[in-house]
C-alpha cells in the first residue's frame, strides 16, 4: 500500500514541527536547502524565534538579509585591497617590500648582545617594534644586502605613505651643542639640559652670539624668579 502527503498533512507537520522547535528554550533551529551545482552554498528556509534572543539579529535578517552571512573581516580586506590596488594603478603610491635590519658586529658575543639589547630598547622607547634574531640571523643578514630583499622572511607590504612616515623630513630642534657666546671658553657646554614631553631633552643657551639679553613671560608666582637665579647660578658657575 502506497501513501501519499497531502498538502494538508504537509502543513500539519510543519506547524508542529515549528511548535516543538520553537518552545525549547537556549536552543535554535536552523534548516536550509543545499544547492547541487555548489555545495558550499545553501538557502535558508526556516530558522526559529529563539535565534534573536541568543544572538541579536531579527529572524528576518537571517533568512533575506545576504550581508548577515558575509564574512565581514575578509570583505574589509577585500576592499582595503580593491582601494590599494587603486590607488597603485593610478600612481599616487607605490607598494613594495620592506626590510629593516640592523646588524651588530663584534668579537666578543657577550659584548655584541649587550649591544643589540640596547638597541632594541631604544626602539622600544622610541614607539617601534623589534626582535634579536635567532634562527633567523642569516636570512636577516642577507636580506639587507642591495637587491636580496628574498630570503629575510620578516618583510612586510608597505606603501610610500608608510615610508614617508618611517622616514620624516624634519626633526626635533636639540639647542646648539655648545654656548655660542665668543665670551665663554670654546665649546662650553650649554646653559642647562632641561627635560621635556619627548624623548628629547633640550639643549638651553641664553646667548645669540655675545648677546644674551632674556626675556621672561609667565603668570604671577610661575617661577620667574627661580629661572633667572637658576640660569645665573649656572653662569656663574663657568670660568
Amino acid at each position: 500500500m502506497e501513501s501519499r502527503d497531502t498538502p494538508a498533512s504537509s502543513a500539519d507537520a510543519e506547524r508542529r514541527f515549528e511548535r516543538l522547535v520553537e518552545n525549547i528554550p537556549g536552543m535554535s533551529a536552523y534548516l536550509d536547502i543545499v544547492q547541487p551545482d555548489d555545495p558550499g552554498h545553501s538557502i535558508p528556509v526556516y530558522i526559529s524565534p529563539q535565534i534573536e534572543e541568543l544572538l541579536g539579529y531579527p529572524r528576518d535578517a537571517w533568512l533575506n538579509d545576504d550581508e548577515l552571512w558575509l564574512d565581514q573581516d575578509a570583505r574589509a580586506m577585500a576592499i582595503d585591497a580593491g582601494e590599494a590596488a587603486s590607488e597603485n594603478a593610478s600612481g599616487s603610491v607605490r607598494f613594495c617590500f620592506y626590510t629593516q635590519v640592523m646588524i651588530v658586529m663584534d668579537t666578543d658575543p657577550v659584548r655584541a648582545s649587550y649591544v643589540a639589547s640596547e638597541i632594541l630598547k631604544a626602539l622600544n622607547d622610541a614607539g617601534f617594534t623589534g626582535r634579536i634574531e635567532t634562527v633567523n640571523a642569516l636570512d636577516a643578514y642577507l636580506g639587507s644586502l642591495p637587491g636580496h630583499g628574498y630570503p629575510n622572511l620578516r618583510r612586510p607590504l608597505i606603501s610610500t605613505r608608510n615610508i614617508a612616515d618611517l622616514l620624516p623630513v624634519t626633526s626635533v630642534w636639540p639647542g646648539l651643542a655648545n654656548n655660542p657666546c665668543s665670551f665663554f671658553p670654546p665649546k662650553s657646554p650649554p646653559l642647562m639640559w632641561p627635560a621635556t614631553d619627548g624623548a628629547t631633552p633640550f639643549r638651553f643657551n641664553l646667548h645669540d652670539s655675545d648677546v644674551g639679553h632674556t626675556l621672561v613671560l609667565h603668570d604671577d608666582k610661575k617661577g620667574k624668579p627661580g629661572k633667572a637665579l637658576a640660569c645665573g647660578t649656572i653662569a656663574a658657575s663657568n670660568p
